[in-house]
């Protein structure tokens, strides 16, 4: 059988999904990964016993070598079915590997450990429970699960202006709208994508519900135990038992491409202080921790890390090991994709997507994750995660003693997705920000706190499915034959920031390389070879567009009722506290009775539109099944 080498470059999720499928086929495979980790924001990891020197992301506990930090809790869906395949390929079961979840908890200021729930949305069984569970009034709650129904019905136009705007902006455009009803989006998205519902792109937020809505129950699954020790492991050594090759800890820090000869070279070297997860805001710490290896020479920059510029008396590495490669799959994030290109802007030019778009113009953010390990255990916390309703820094956390095994006493994983005022500050000070905060909601302070343990992310931040981004993120496809991109900002049918985003871009890079492979051996491989193997890519179902139409027109005029109960609502409660309603001046009683008076029109307008394209979908294709 033929031998074709192929790097990947990332050892993510989506880079090991990769690597998976081709060494499946037959495939020589080797590879890359920066850190000395595998699953990258689906990993987790531990400090050797030289960190706790000098600790530059936690405090206030001798050496811990059998805890383990992620970069949050991941909340993993129904619908993730090309994960699921990847578990059980791997010798896991969803029953025994992972617990079901049915609802996250919400808790506001002053009310521990009293928390409403959210269960199951769209499973019409949990609705009238998800009405009086107090996380917003009962008007507000139909009219954010009735705004669901209206998005998952709204097309969009491929190319028009019009189209891009986001989640916030299409409440705005909604006459039931309500103040009430909009935040509980902003309290979902920026939690779930470290977004905030007015740069989220109502586009990517349609696709994540429409697969959500098919398969409410469970609300969602999270795993039992840290990713490093109860996933990752068992998927290296999946890979290990292919024949994948390794090289861990190891920096790309060149790409070359030789277009003559088709290949591409990759220059790699040793990372330094490749167990952080990212550099640390305090510089003089980047000069801490160095490889036994290392030997004090001029400055370097370590591209992948966000290109921080390390102290004079930082070492470099030895000189960079070159290997050359007939395919190349680079699974790792924009940041770091731009930085291999920076001795070669002509290649630079060319590494764009095959369908023109360009990773200059994608944007992403910081979201932090803070472990707080205590010395007792917190009465009343529930399983779930639970969402801090109104709190700064958009805090949201989980307990990992009520699902990891050896946690005795709590341990919280507190994730901060509104994370920009602290980015930038020393790590204790970020820490002490945010256990302030939630101090205001569950009795902790630092003097319960046994033991602590920051990721700022820096220079590895989380893409943003912002309004727009669409246009501009990459297929798997680029423009030199031989490459190939993934992860979670390619752009897929999963569309939002996912592990099942990530795990399908990998499909479709493995895919995508396979079809440059028959077409680079014409006549010289059969359609049978093992290496040509199609990789299957399971895409999840929705429930019919004219079902969710149907109800959207049922539950219209209850819409509109809805909409009059919480303005009363919001009246009647300025007056008691003592306020001046907001919407009793006469320019705003005009403009509600206006909003009203136009929302029947409105609703029917919409109503038609959607009801005939689905017609005309239909019908094209009727008219394409009798064509052929």
């Amino acid at each position: 059988m033929t031998t074709v080498r192929v790097a990947v470059v990332g050892a993510g999720i989506a880079g090991m999904t990769a690597a998976l499928r081709l060494l499946e086929r037959g495939y020589d495979v080797t590879v890359y990964e920066r850190k000395s980790y595998v699953g990258g924001k689906f990993g987790a990891h531990t400090h050797p016993a030289r960190d706790f020197t000098r600790k530059p992301y936690f405090g206030g506990s001798a050496y811990r070598p059998d805890t383990y930090h992620e970069h949050c809790s991941h909340m993993l869906l129904n619908w993730y079915h090309n994960f699921w395949r990847i578990a059980e390929d791997i010798g896991l079961s969803r029953e025994a590997d992972f617990e079901p979840h049915t609802c996250v908890k919400y808790l506001r200021k002053g009310e521990y450990p009293r928390m409403a729930a959210i269960t199951n949305p769209g499973s019409p069984s949990s609705i009238p429970a998800n009405l009086l569970s107090g996380v917003r009034s009962i008007p507000d709650m139909f009219l954010n699960d009735f705004s669901v129904l209206d998005l998952l019905t709204q097309r969009f136009d491929q190319g028009g202006l019009l189209s891009r705007y986001s989640v916030n902006g299409f409440m705005q455009s909604r006459p039931y709208a309500t103040e009430g009803s909009a935040t509980l989006y902003e309290e979902t998205i920026a939690k779930a994508f470290a977004c905030p519902s007015y740069l989220t792109s109502a586009r990517s937020y349609q696709a994540f519900t429409k697969y959500s809505f098919g398969l409410p129950d469970p609300m969602l699954w999270v795993l039992k135990g840290d990713c490093q020790r109860h996933f990752n492991e068992p998927l290296k050594a999946k890979l290990d038992s292919l024949g994948c090759r390794w090289k861990v800890d190891q920096n790309v820090v060149h790409v070359a491409y030789d277009e003559d000869s088709r290949t591409m070279r990759l220059e790699s070297s040793p990372s330094l202080n490749s167990e952080w997860p990212h550099p640390p805001t305090r510089e003089h710490a980047l000069t801490v921790l160095q490889p036994s290896h290392a030997r004090p020479l001029a400055p370097t920059v370590d591209p992948q890390a966000g290109a921080r510029p390390r102290a004079s008396s930082a070492p470099l590495a030895p000189p960079p090991e070159t290997a050359e490669f007939e395919y190349v799959i680079f699974a790792v994030p924009p940041l770091s994709l731009r930085s291999y290109f920076q001795r070669n802007p002509e290649l630079a030019r060319r590494f764009v997507s095959a369908n023109g778009a360009t990773i200059e113009k994608l944007h992403s953010e910081p979201i932090a994750s803070l472990d707080l390990y205590l010395k007792t255990t917190l009465p009343d916390l529930p399983k779930e995660h639970v969402v801090l309703l109104g709190s700064a820094y958009g805090l949201a956390f989980i307990d990992h003693s009520r699902l990891w095994p050896g946690v005795e006493r709590t341990a919280l994983n507190v994730v901060a997705a509104e994370f920009d005022a602290l980015a930038d500050l020393p790590e204790e000070t970020a820490m002490f920000a945010i256990l302030e905060e939630l101090g205001k909601y569950v009795p902790v302070t630092y003097d319960d706190v046994e033991y602590w343990h920051i990721e700022a992310n820096a220079g590895d931040e989380l893409f943003i499915n912002e309004v727009g981004s669409h246009r501009w993120r990459p297929r798997a496809r680029t423009s030199i034959p031989i490459a190939f991109l993934a992860g979670d900002y390619c752009q897929t049918f999963i569309d939002v920031v996912t592990v099942e985003g990530a795990v399908v871009s990998g499909l479709e890079a493995a895919t995508a390389l396979q079809q440059q492979v028959a077409a680079d051996r014409t006549g010289r491989i059969r359609a049978d070879d093992p290496l040509l193997r199609p990789i299957e890519i399971i895409e999840p179902d929705v429930r019919p567009e004219w079902v969710l139409l149907a109800l959207k027109g049922m539950l219209a005029p209850y819409a509109v009722a809805a909409k009059y109960w919480s303005w009363a609502i919001d009246q009647v409660g300025s007056l008691e506290e003592g306020r001046d309603p907001p919407s009793l001046t006469p320019p705003a009683l005009v403009e509600e009775a206006a909003k009203l008076l136009w929302a029947p029109i409105q609703f029917g307008i919409q109503w038609w539109m959607s009801a005939s394209s689905v017609y005309l979908d239909i019908w094209r294709r009727s008219a394409r099944d009798r064509n052929r």
